[in-house]
C-alpha cells in the first residue's frame, strides 16, 4: 500500500488542462487527480477518469473560477450577471462576517446550493456512493464554508476532506525560496495550518477521513524535486497516522483556450503559466519516478 499520495488539480477545467494531466498520468506516478463539476472540459475529463479507473478521484468545489453550475438569478451572492464567479477567497470569507444576519443565511444558502450541484454532478457522472473533497484555492477551508460543507456530510456521502496542513518546507535554491517569501504563500500556509488543527476534531466526530499532512501550498506553482525530497524524507511526518498527499499542478491551458477566461484574465494567466509545465516535467522525470518508487520501497 502506498505510504503517500501524488495529487493533481484542475481536471476538467479545460482540454489542455485535462490532456497535460492525462500525459503525466500516463508518463509519472500520479494517484489522484481532483474534478471540476464546472469545467468547461467536464465531459472530456469524465472519459479520461474512465480509462484509467486506477486514478484516486476527489471532487474539486469550484467557487472563485469560471461559470457557476447554478443560475445567476440562483446565487447572486456568488456570481456576476454573466454566472462568473466573482469573489476571492478574501472576500467570500470578509462579505459573510460583515453581512447582517439575514444576508448571510442567503450567502450560506447560495454557496451550499453551488457545492451541491457540483458534488451531485460528479456522484451522477461516474455513479458514485461516497465521495472525496477538496476546492480550488481552497476555499472549502474558509471556516464558515466549511461548516456548510460539514452539513453536506451525511446526505451526500463526503468520505475524506482534504486538509492542507503543510510542515515547513524548503527548496535547494535559495533565490526560489526568496521568491516564495515574498510572496502571499507562507501567509496562506500559516492561516491554513491553523484552519487544519482546527478543523481536525470534528472531521473525526463525524468518522471523514482526512490526509495526515500536505504538500503544495508554500511552493505552489513551483514544486520542483528539492521540495518533494525534503518534505517526504521527513519520516516524522510519513510515518503519522494518515496518507500523506503531495498535491501538483501540472495541467496547463493551451492558447486558444484563453478566451475561457476572458472575464477573468488574473485566472488565464494563472492556467497558462510555463510554471505549470515545469511541474509535469518535474512528474514525468526519472528521478522523480525512481525516488517515489525507492520511498514506497520502503514502505
Amino acid at each position: 500500500m502506498s505510504i503517500i499520495r501524488i495529487h493533481a488539480d484542475d481536471l476538467g477545467l479545460s482540454k489542455g488542462i485535462t490532456r497535460s494531466i492525462m500525459e503525466v498520468c500516463a508518463k509519472g506516478r500520479l494517484d489522484s487527480v481532483s474534478l471540476a463539476a464546472n469545467g468547461a472540459a467536464f465531459d472530456y475529463a469524465v472519459q479520461q477518469l474512465r480509462k484509467n479507473p486506477q486514478l484516486k478521484m476527489s471532487v474539486h468545489l469550484n467557487l472563485c473560477d469560471g461559470q457557476a453550475l447554478s443560475d445567476a438569478e440562483e446565487i447572486p451572492l456568488l456570481v456576476n450577471n454573466e454566472g462568473y464567479f466573482c469573489h476571492s477567497f478574501q472576500s467570500l470569507w470578509i462579505a459573510h462576517y460583515i453581512y447582517r444576519r439575514s444576508r448571510k443565511k442567503a450567502l450560506e444558502s447560495q454557496v451550499t446550493l453551488e457545492m451541491t450541484r457540483q458534488i451531485v454532478r460528479v456522484k451522477e457522472e461516474l455513479d458514485l456512493d461516497e465521495i472525496s473533497i477538496d476546492s480550488h484555492r481552497h476555499y472549502h477551508m474558509i471556516p464558515w464554508v466549511f461548516q456548510c460543507l460539514l452539513k453536506l456530510s451525511e446526505p451526500l456521502g463526503i468520505r475524506f476532506v482534504r486538509l492542507p496542513y503543510e510542515p515547513l518546507v524548503w527548496a535547494d535554491s535559495w533565490l526560489k525560496n526568496l521568491k516564495v517569501m515574498l510572496s502571499v504563500n507562507p501567509l496562506k500556509r500559516r492561516l491554513l495550518n491553523y484552519l487544519s488543527d482546527t478543523y481536525k476534531s470534528r472531521l473525526e466526530q463525524l468518522d471523514i477521513c482526512y490526509n495526515s499532512y500536505f504538500v503544495g501550498v508554500k511552493f505552489s506553482g513551483k514544486m520542483d524535486m528539492s521540495v518533494v525530497k525534503n518534505a517526504l524524507l521527513k519520516s516524522s511526518h510519513l510515518n503519522s497516522k494518515g496518507l500523506p498527499e503531495v498535491l501538483f499542478h501540472p495541467g496547463r491551458a493551451e492558447l486558444e483556450e484563453e478566451h475561457l477566461w476572458a472575464s477573468q484574465p488574473t485566472s488565464g494567466r494563472y492556467f497558462l503559466s510555463i510554471e505549470r509545465q515545469k511541474e509535469g516535467e518535474v512528474m514525468k522525470s526519472i528521478e522523480f519516478c525512481n525516488f517515489i518508487d525507492n520511498l514506497r520501497g520502503r514502505a
